[in-house]
């Protein structure tokens, strides 16, 4: 399998995130699915120890967590991952409340 980041992206998106080059950013958590979070120490927290999460059902303690730490919870109810749909949104409803936004991906396609 090739590598496609060989180091830890949350600590990118951390970096990028402390020095404003990014608003927020869409990540994968177990126990939580899809969230979207401007907090560095956040973003740091849920990507630290995170690998090839495929799928995970929520865990209403640590949703709560994360929504009282300023994360958004895509879907709280199913957990789902979607950081490239509508978690690439901005919000729940869909709409864009940011201007730079990052999420982690496991593969790129570029458009034909």
């Amino acid at each position: 399998m090739e590598i496609f980041v060989g180091f830890g992206a949350s600590e990118t998106f951390m970096t990028a995130l402390s020095r404003g080059l990014l608003d927020s950013c869409v990540t994968a958590c177990e126990g939580a699915g899809t969230v979207i979070a401007n907090s560095p120490t956040l973003v740091q927290g849920i990507g630290s120890r995170i690998s090839g999460l495929v799928e995970t059902t929520p865990i209403p303690k640590l949703i709560h967590r994360i929504e009282g730490a300023g994360g958004t919870v895509l879907d709280p109810v199913t957990a789902a991952l979607d950081q490239g749909g509508r978690g690439g949104k901005g919000n729940r409803d869909g709409t864009q409340t940011h201007r730079c936004i990052c999420g982690m991906c496991t593969r790129c396609q570029e458009d034909a």
